[in-house]
C-alpha cells in the first residue's frame, strides 16, 4: 500500500492585518501629523474621487500626494512615516496579546512555535477584509476567547499528527 508523505511542522503561523486590528488607522494618523483635519479632508477632497469611480486606497494615496506637492511645508516621506509610526499606540493589551497566544499554543503542544505575520499598507490586489471584531485583546474578551480555541485547535491537530506518526 503506498502513503503519501505528509509534512508537519511544529509552528504556528498569525497573520495580522495592521490597521483597525492592532492598532487605530494609520492614514488617519498620517493626516492628523500633516496638520489636516481627516474628516474635513475626506470630504473636501477623497469623496469627490470616489464620486467618480475612483477605488477609495488610490484616491486617498492621490489626495495625499497632490497635497505635500500642494504646500511647501509639507514632505511625506519614509522619515515622516517612521515618525507617524513611532507615535502610534497600540490597542490595549495588544502587547500581551502576542505571550498569551504562545502559552495557549504551549498548554497543548509544550514545544510548538507560534510566529506573528503583519500585513499592511492595504495595497494589496485583493479586497480587505474588514475587521468585524472589536479590538479587545483583554484576556477575557470574546476576540481572545475565539483566538485561544483557534489556536488551541490548531496545537491539538500538531499533537494528533506526532501521536499518528509515531505509531
Amino acid at each position: 500500500m503506498t502513503e503519501a508523505t505528509v509534512t508537519y511542522h511544529n509552528r504556528i503561523a498569525l497573520i495580522f492585518e495592521f490597521d483597525e486590528t492592532l492598532a487605530p488607522d494609520t492614514f488617519t494618523a498620517l493626516l492628523e501629523h500633516c496638520g489636516l483635519d481627516p474628516d474635513q479632508f475626506h470630504e473636501d477632497r477623497i469623496a469627490p474621487l470616489l464620486e467618480l469611480g475612483w477605488d477609495k486606497k488610490l484616491a486617498r494615496f492621490h489626495c495625499l500626494i497632490e497635497e505635500s506637492r500642494r504646500r511647501d511645508d509639507l514632505t511625506i516621506g519614509a522619515d515622516t512615516l517612521a515618525e507617524v509610526g513611532r507615535s502610534l499606540e497600540l490597542y490595549p493589551e495588544v502587547a500581551q496579546m502576542f505571550d498569551r497566544v504562545r502559552q495557549y499554543a504551549q498548554q497543548v503542544v509544550p514545544d510548538v512555535e507560534v510566529e506573528f505575520y503583519l500585513l499592511t499598507a492595504d495595497m494589496h490586489a485583493g479586497r480587505r477584509v474588514e475587521n468585524l471584531a472589536l479590538s479587545d485583546y483583554r484576556e477575557d474578551s470574546e476576540l481572545m476567547k475565539s483566538l485561544r480555541l483557534a489556536v488551541e485547535s490548531i496545537a491539538k491537530r500538531i499533537a494528533l499528527r506526532r501521536m499518528s506518526q509515531a505509531e
